[in-house]
Parts: C-alpha cells; structure tokens; sequence
C-alpha cells in the first residue's frame, strides 16, 4: 500500500486560524466544516508525521509529572496576522474579576480522536505560548502567567488574538510607567525586566480583557482591565487613579467613614482574594502560616469565652480550620514544587492548601473591615446614630399579631447589627424558626381536622334558613386562619431552606439585605416570620369562640359550668402570659397602661381625700355635714 504524502504543518495551522476567523464572525456553521477538516488533518499529520528539516521521531512527546503545569516546548506565535485594538486600560479590584462570571460558551459538538499505539503520554491543551505557563486553579479553571515578569491572566493566550491583546495591554501600562517616570520604582523591576529588583518587593500584574460588568453583553475590544499586587504589604495598586467610593463593595457595606486604617483591612481583604484566584501568587513562610493558627486559636478561645463574639465563624469550623493548620508544614513537599524566579522561590504546586488559607484569611480581613473602630460586642452598634424606634405602622399592627413581631424582631436585630449578617448567628435563629413552622404545621393540621368534624355535627348546622350562625362563622374563621397558617409555615419553611439554611454567608447575607426595608428595616421580615404563629392563635380563638357559643344552647347546668370552667381557663392563661412577658425588653409596652394609669390617679384622689378627713376637727365635719 502507497504511503500517502505527509501533510505540512503549515497547512495545518492556516486552517486553525482560518477556523477560529469563520467561527467567529461567519457562524457556527462554517466553523464546524473547517473544525471537521482540521481535525483530519491534524490525525493524518499525528500518524504519518510533519515534514520537518530534520529527522526528528515522530513519538508523541511526554508529560512531566510536575503537577499544575504543562511542559510542552513553548511556541511562539505569529503577531502579524492580528493587530490588537486595545488602546485604554481600566483599573478594577480583584473583586470585580471576571472569573466566575460567563466568560464564552463551547459549541456542542462531537469530535473523534484514536490514540494511536504506544502512547505513553498525551498532551495538555493547547501549547503554552513563549514566556508564559499555565496551571490548573483547584476549581478547574485554567489561568496563564509569566514567571519572569510576574503577570497573571485568565485569557486562553493559546489564541492568538488572546495573546496579542494581552502583549498590547502590558505594552500600555508599561508605556504608562515610564511616561509617568516611576520607571526607577522597585515595584516595576519585574515588569520592566530588569534583573536588579528587590526580593523584598514582589509584584504581581493582573489583566483581565472581558468586561467585569454583569450587564455587558460583548466584551469591550478597545478597553482592558488591570489591578497590581503588591506582596509585601498586602494591597492592590494601580497606576491610574482608583475610585474606591465607586469599585469597592465595603462603601456600601460600611455606614460611616472609612479612615485609611479600615481601608488597610478592606485593600488587605482584595490581597488574600487575588492570592484565592491565583494560588501560585501566594509564596507560604513559617511566619504565614504561624499567623493564620495564632488567629484561629484566638478566635476559638474568643468564641469560647464571649457569646457577643464577633468571629464569623462556628466553633466547630475553626476547629477543623486549625487541625488542617497544624497539619501543614512549610516544605517543598506539603506546600509544592519551587520554581526559580531570579533568587526568588515561587511556588507551582500546593494550591489547594494556599487557597484554603487565603480565603479564611480574606474573612478575617472582611471581619476586620465590616466592624469597624471600637466594635467588641456583635450586639453593639459602632456609630453614633441614635437606632431608630419602631414605625407607628408597626406598633398598630403588633397588638391584633398577639406582640410575636416585636420578639422576632429583637433577635433578628441582634443578629443584624450594623447591617452585618454573621451566619454563625443569623443560622441557629433561622434553624429554630424552621422548627417552630414545622410543629405549627402539625398544630394547623390538627385545628383544620377538628373543624371540619365540627361543623358536621347535625346540633352545629341547625340553621334552613341559609344563614349561618355565630358557631359555624367562628368555626369558618378558625379553618381560614389555620389553613393560612399552613400554608405559610410551608412556604418559609422552604424558603428558609434554600436561603439561609444551604446558603453560603455571602448569599445569606445578600437574602437579609434584600428583604430589609430602607423604611422599615427589618420590620415586615419580622411580621411574615409572625404570621403562622399568629394565626393559630386566631384559629384557637376562634374555635374556642364557636364552643362557648354552643354551650350556651344548653340547659342551666352545663352553661353555668361550662361558663365557670371557661373563666378560669381564661385567668390561668392570661397570668401565664403575664409572667412570661418580658418586663426588661426594650419594646416593652404594658398592656394595659391606660388601665393602670386610671387606676393609680383614682387611688391617689382617694389618699389625698383621706388625709384632708383625717386632719378636719369635729366642728369642721359638722359644719360640711350641716
């Protein structure tokens, strides 16, 4: 059989291209035709072999074991067949990168591949582009960066297009520093390239092309993206200037003003972010990881001995946060395999265990930055606003809801302090709310059951003449009131599932923050919590309403005991809820105030007239009696 004639590779990467090109701008259609016939291609060059100057074998090439990183020989890529079109960059925060937002999406389409024989290894995606490495992040996603120049990037450069716009953007900023004369700065030794740089100060660049706002629909072209990292202190910097006011969550987070000391703790949190993004950024000393087990240890003692802690976290996480502590070691083998950058030790490898401690390092730089100033107590306020009192709305509304809104109330405020949601916190009172809509749903179940065997009794619906009597619109509004509450204690309940109890902090933060009024606050979470609970008290009512009034059909006997078992109920109920109530809570309002008011002024008349009797002689009462 003829060997059919090898297939250049030149032929083979103008079809790459010329796919990309009508993928992109001619439809998914012809791209799939260019894709198919690549892909023959590509399979006739894999079995026969290119034809090379040299007689080099043909066996597929092997993958190191370094894990992380790809060893594929780097190729550098032809910049003539694309001129970028980016001409300004924007600073953001490591907060506003586009990782986790929709970056593109993968045609569904099937491909065929055969392994040939003696394949000992197979290669990674795509080949790493000259001066750039790519590493697998724990999550799967895949980032680019340059060990000698320190830059970081999402963008797949193994497009060209990708890698071109990239090139432009770091030309920019380094035009931008040089323009500026901050090119004599240690910060920007790497970037520029130059070899005397200070081991003390490492610098990490950033770029992101897509855009960072969610309500783009197509990446801005002629704009890229941008934050520097400086390791040493722990911040982002920029070189233009940084609306913080503006790109910084903690602004709407914090309510007063922030002084430069917060601002430390909030640049501090965007540190420990990046390093969560780009794990390989992140070198670990003895002195790190000594810092983080100081800090849970602290922590869990705080817990331990306070319960106005204001730690984020459970007991029970820390602990488990502190065994993986203890457990690590500052070594090539726990924390990875080092990789030479000048005399500087940068680390490929471990990035599980740096992700982890970067992100419980972020929330401790978020705890820092949300309680501000002299925040000891979660349950204490740090401004000096006066909070305001409860609307006149809802004060009307609390006395027919039996006052359950004022007790929620208070203790959905002590887990909400300053507009800060702690899920250690806010979790056990949604966990207990969740119980207490479970049993006031057996309770509605059982009242429903019990009306509707009430109203079939034939002395109940005695009435031809259509119109019902008092018994049976009592029961009626007893079978409302505890089907509403049904339904209500299975609709939070389900909520309360999805949005507090499997939430994340942030997201169970974010479902407080939505649902607290500007005018209100937290008032109308406080009334539908209520609502179950109220309206079973209303079904009782009622059905207790519509027995008494069948009592009194009967004959005198049954009536007047009836009647006399009914008042004493009524008075051990009332004393009951009367001892219960809770004199010293700040929305404590008696009763029966206008009562005891008239009371006291009676008994004080009467004392005053009693005195003035006793001091009158005998001649000054006959006088008044004449």
């Amino acid at each position: 059989m003829p060997r059919p004639s090898p297939i250049p590779s030149a032929a083979v990467r103008i079809l790459r291209w010329l796919g990309i090109l009508f993928s992109r701008r001619l439809g998914r259609f012809l791209g799939s035709i260019l894709s198919r016939l690549r892909l023959k291609l590509s399979r006739a060059e894999s079995d026969w072999g290119p034809v090379l100057p040299t007689s080099e074998s043909s066996t597929p090439r092997s993958l190191s074991s370094t894990e992380g990183s790809s060893s594929l020989s780097s190729t550098d890529y032809d910049n003539s067949t694309y001129t970028s079109k980016i001409s300004k960059t924007v600073p953001i925060p490591p907060e506003s990168f586009a990782r986790y937002k929709i970056r593109g999406t993968i045609p569904r389409l099937k491909n065929q591949y055969d392994i040939p024989p003696h394949t000992f290894s197979l290669p990674s995606d795509g080949t790493e582009p000259a001066g750039w490495k790519f590493v697998t992040q724990p999550e799967g996603a895949r980032y680019f960066f340059d060990p000698e120049r320190r830059i970081f990037t999402d963008v797949d450069l193994c497009e060209n297009e990708n890698l071109c716009n990239v090139n432009r953007v770091v030309e920019l900023l380094i035009g931008e520093i040089r323009s500026s004369g901050a090119h004599r700065n240690p910060h920007y030794a790497a970037l520029l390239g130059e070899l005397s740089y200070s081991e003390s100060v490492i610098v990490d660049l950033v770029v992101d092309l897509d855009p960072y706002d969610p309500e783009s629909k197509k990446p801005e072209l002629e704009t890229a993206y941008y934050y520097f990292i400086n390791h040493s202190e722990r911040i982002p910097f920029w070189l233009h200037s940084f609306e913080a006011h503006k790109e910084l969550d903690v602004w709407n987070e914090i309510q007063g003003p922030i002084e430069p000391g917060l601002l430390k703790h909030a640049m501090e949190s965007q540190y420990w972010l990046h390093c969560a993004l780009f794990p390989s950024a992140l070198s670990l000393s003895e002195n790190d990881v000594q810092e983080l087990r100081d800090r849970l240890v602290s922590s869990i003692g705080d817990m331990s001995t306070s319960t106005k802690s204001t730690v984020w976290a459970s007991i029970d996480e820390l602990k488990t946060w502190l065994t993986a502590v203890e457990h690590m070691q500052c070594d090539s083998d726990s924390l990875g395999t080092s990789f030479t950058f000048g005399t500087y030790n940068f680390l490929l490898a471990g990035a599980y265990l740096k992700k982890m401690i970067a992100r419980i390092m972020e929330q401790f730089a978020q705890v820092w930055r949300l309680f501000p100033g002299t925040a000891c107590n979660r349950d204490r306020s740090v401004y000096d606003s006066v909070e305001p009192g409860r609307s006149i709305l809802f004060r009307a509304i609390s006395p027919f809801l039996f006052f359950g809104p004022d007790v929620y109330l208070e203790s959905m405020k002590k887990a909400y302090v300053d507009h800060v949601v702690l899920a250690r916190i806010w979790k056990p009172i949604v966990d207990q709310l969740n119980t207490e809509w479970q049993e006031l749903i057996l309770i509605g179940t059982v009242l429903l059951a019990t009306n509707v065997s009430f109203l079939s009794i034939n002395s109940v619906d005695t009435n031809n003449d259509g119109h019902h009597t008092l018994v049976q619109t009592m029961s009626y509004l007893s079978t409302v009131s505890s089907t509403g509450s049904i339904m209500l204690s299975y609709l939070l309940v389900r909520q309360s599932r999805t949005k507090f109890l499997r939430a994340t902090a942030a997201q169970m933060a974010y479902s407080v923050y939505i649902r607290t009024s500007k005018r209100f606050g937290l008032e109308p979470l406080a009334v539908i919590f209520c609502l179950p609970f109220s309206l079973i008290i209303w079904s009782m009512l009622s059905f207790f309403v519509a027995i008494m009034a069948t009592s009194t059909r009967m004959y005198d006997i049954a009536r007047v005991t009836t009647s006399i078992a009914a008042l004493i109920i009524t008075l051990l109920v009332g004393w009951c809820i009367w001892d219960a109530w809770d004199m010293d809570a700040p929305y404590y309002q008696p009763p029966l105030q206008p009562v005891t008011a008239l009371c006291n002024a009676i008994r004080s008349k009467w004392s005053k007239l009693s005195d003035r009797r006793s001091t009158l002689t005998v001649s000054e009462m006959e006088g008044i009696m004449v």
